[in-house]
């Protein structure tokens, strides 16, 4: 009955491809405490899954809530649904460690991290006892070498994925983390939520290879866009502008010298980086514009079907002469390269109304319009730009499910079927609405209506706690640590739905992705000789791309531009992804 990862991935290449990206991220919100089940088009042919007793009978006196045996699975050996724990998972007095961080150490309690609300009703529910061990954020890469080095890993590690030296394959391999695949059945939930998503690079996310699981990742309930642009709505409508039918750069291009030729200073800001990492600007491009020291453009498929990465190609090519032109126009802020952030300088920029056109972030957009001395100041979110009306965007716009944070378990851990089973609790829906929105009275109240609302303490913390750190602090810390959150969570105030409106003009419906490359794994010799390449690439271009936009490179030096990376090693990087992403095609074939 057990199936191969070949065909799983096979069916779930054609789910994506017919289907979009998994889930509609345009439905309706919904709260935790009237949960929705995902849809499950479960697929028919699965990898098989490891022997970990499930047919053994249940020991009834047990001191642990263990769920293998407990629920129903399908003939792929996946759970078909949810799993609700009975609680509490472990009556012993075992205590863990956990290593992680938290980034407003300052708002820490003298009684220690595991003393605050959240942490404390997370061990009251699950009778998982557990110590802390906070690092300072920029000390964990050295911290987590010193203990690999002493041999002494803590039983959980919050992001240790992105702080561990060498091959991740090597992780496993070599007894530092716990090869969760061998723990299958007892993290139903987890793996649910692996598969009923229908998403070939969350099931690549999540098994590392087809029999090996290294961590628990903080997923995300509902995907959506967290960047996108947004135009001072009140202008257009005082110049007649609909900015609403604004899809095309030619439109966005007529509505910017409107603005300039009524004193408008700025109608358009770029960040330093062009694009934030997600692909909002220059989408109709088929690339992503997002360039910054030391970090290698995104790959992508080319119009041959082969591999080869943005700010190198001929699409880049054209739209970096789309923004030449328009700031040879005037139309693009003279002072962009000094914009790291959507905070800061450029925030007092748009505030005194100098900008017109903004990479912006739903959340505060409501609070910016209020800061602005213009009584009429209205934001308004456009959709993702295109070249022509009838264009389909087929890269770059694929959301992920996943947040920042991830959690594994030490190889050596005394019993890492209690803590596969403690992780796999926080996706149940129980822990689910608890790492969302963290203890009742404290972190959110119930309104008259049913649903969870987040207190005025977590909004206007007396003490300065910003509330989106409130929320990591005093729920799940999806930037660090597994789990699973809310995406809608953080509007859960009055006027909250206001953010909502720009994540739904910035998804783009229907969206295939037939340029996107899937996630694909490198080998260690891959990898290596990848290194070998990218950093005098990433820093070439870094220096030379930028140098595109206000004509200190004019755009008649592009072809020596990419004939420099090719000397580089530019296209051995393109085989190396060439060979990875045939691998990959091959397997699911």
């Amino acid at each position: 009955m057990k199936k191969t990862l070949a065909l799983l991935l096979a069916v779930l290449l054609v789910v994506a491809m017919f289907a979009g990206c998994g889930k509609d991220t345009t439905t309706t919100p919904t709260t935790p405490d009237t949960p929705t089940t995902p849809e499950t088009s479960a697929p028919a042919d699965t990898p098989d899954t490891p022997d970990t007793g499930a047919d053994e009978p249940v020991v009834e006196d047990s001191p642990y809530k263990f769920p293998v045996g407990k629920y129903e699975v399908g003939e792929d050996g996946f759970p078909t649904g949810k799993y609700e724990y009975e609680l509490p998972l472990s009556t012993t007095d075992e205590v863990f460690t956990y290593w992680t961080t938290c980034y407003t150490p300052q708002f820490v309690p003298e009684t220690g991290y595991g003393s605050m609300p959240y942490q404390t009703e997370l061990e009251n529910r699950t009778g998982v006892h557990i110590e802390y061990e906070l690092i300072p954020a920029d000390q964990r890469q050295a911290n987590f070498s010193v203990l690999m080095a002493a041999d002494d890993l803590r039983d959980l590690s919050g992001g240790a994925v992105s702080v561990y030296q060498g091959n991740l394959r090597s992780a496993i391999e070599d007894d530092w983390f716990a090869n969760l695949y061998d723990y299958f059945d007892y993290m139903p939930n987890y793996m649910y939520e692996v598969i009923s998503r229908n998403d070939l690079d969350t099931y690549a996310r999540v098994f590392y290879d087809k029999d090996m699981i290294l961590a628990f990742y903080s997923m995300k309930d509902v995907v959506m866009p967290e960047y996108g642009l947004a135009i001072r709505g009140d202008w257009c409508d005082d110049l007649g502008i609909d900015w609403a039918s604004i899809n095309t750069y030619d439109e966005m291009y007529e509505a910017m010298k409107l603005f300039k030729a009524n004193g408008v200073l700025y109608p358009l800001t770029m960040m330093s980086t062009i694009e934030q990492m997600s692909g909002y600007f220059l989408c109709g491009y088929n690339t992503s514009g997002y360039v910054r020291e030391g970090f290698m453009p995104y790959t992508r498929l080319g119009y041959d079907g082969k591999v080869e990465f943005t700010l190198t190609t001929d699409d880049d090519r054209d739209a970096m002469t789309m923004i030449n032109k328009w700031f040879s126009e005037d139309l693009i802020d003279k002072k962009w390269a000094e914009w790291d952030d959507a905070l800061g300088g450029l925030r007092t920029s748009v505030v005194n109304n100098e900008i017109g056109i903004y990479p912006a972030n739903p959340s505060g957009m409501d609070r910016l319009e209020a800061e602005t001395d213009d009584p009429d100041c209205v934001w308004e979110p456009l959709p993702r730009t295109l070249r022509t009306e009838d264009q389909k965007l087929v890269y770059g716009q694929k959301d992920s499910h996943f947040n920042f944070g991830s959690t594994s378990i030490s190889a050596k851990c005394s019993n890492i079927p209690l803590l596969v089973t403690w992780m796999d609790w926080q996706y149940s829906y129980e822990g689910f609405f608890l790492g969302s929105y963290g203890v009742e009275g404290h972190l959110h109240y119930i309104d008259e209506n049913g649903k969870p609302m987040l207190t005025d303490w977590c909004l206007n913390n007396p003490d300065g706690l910003n509330s989106s750190f409130a929320m990591i602090m005093h729920a799940s810390n999806g930037l660090v640590d597994g789990g699973m959150k809310g995406s809608y969570s953080r509007y859960a105030y009055p006027g909250g739905d206001y953010a909502i409106k720009y994540h739904e003009a910035w998804t783009t419906k229907d969206y295939r992705g037939e340029m996107d490359v899937p996630s694909v794994t490198l080998t260690e010799e891959e990898s290596e000789e990848l290194a070998s390449y990218s950093n005098d690439l990433a820093t070439f271009i870094s220096e030379n791309y930028l140098a595109f936009v206000d004509n200190s490179k004019p755009m008649s030096e592009w072809d020596a531009y990419v004939a420099s990376l090719y000397d580089l090693g530019l296209a051995e990087c393109e085989a190396i992804y060439q060979a990875a992403y045939e691998r990959f095609m091959a397997s699911i074939a």
